[in-house]
């Protein structure tokens, strides 16, 4: 019974370790981000709480009949966000710069459309997509327009998560979901 009990302990124990250190680096690295990477910090999106405010979302777009179905998440976090628009049949990628968050989106894949690319999503080219998701602050919004502006094709779906984008000549707000929690804007 000692030996069971013993045994029991050091599981506990390593688990509390291997915790801490799970905590540890996860902060260290969301910190180096965060400071030294002028990113916002890692807010997860929750698709059980925002459920309703996506299905509101996916009946919308599909109103759209978009030609370019083709996702992308900025930022992507853990991945979320690009798995619940695979499992809706879009092609659908997150790039994120945050290596221990990129390695947190790739488990548990089931969706054939989901992918995830590992770098700075402001040296990536956007042309290829037609829906942009965008959970960010509202300073790193505006530093993103111009490049948004520029590559995005006419009538191109960008989706801003709480933090709005300042409109331009360009880019057009076009519906509000659940008060500002979701705005979506096109590309004229």
């Amino acid at each position: 019974m000692l030996l069971i009990t013993l045994i029991f302990v050091w599981i506990i124990l390593i688990l509390a370790f291997l915790l801490f250190v799970y905590l540890f680096l996860h902060l260290f690295v969301e910190l180096f981000f965060t400071l030294f990477k002028k990113y916002a910090p890692f807010v997860p999106t929750v698709t059980l709480i925002y459920r309703q405010e996506f299905e509101e979302l996916f009946k919308f777009l599909e109103s759209l009949n978009l030609e370019n179905k083709k996702f992308v998440d900025l930022g992507s976090g853990d991945g979320v966000v690009v798995k619940k628009f695979a499992e809706k049949g879009y092609p659908s990628y997150g790039i994120e710069g945050n290596p221990f968050l990129f390695f947190l989106s790739k488990l548990g894949i089931k969706n054939k459309n989901a992918f995830f690319i590992r770098s700075d999503f402001f040296k990536e080219d956007l042309r290829n997509f037609g829906i942009v998701y965008v959970y960010q602050l509202t300073s790193i919004n505006q530093k993103l327009l111009p490049k948004l502006q520029e590559e995005l094709k006419s009538g191109s779906i960008i989706i801003a998560h709480k933090f709005p984008f300042f409109e331009s000549e360009q880019i057009k707000l076009i519906k509000k979901i659940n008060g500002n929690t979701l705005l979506i804007y096109q590309k004229l």
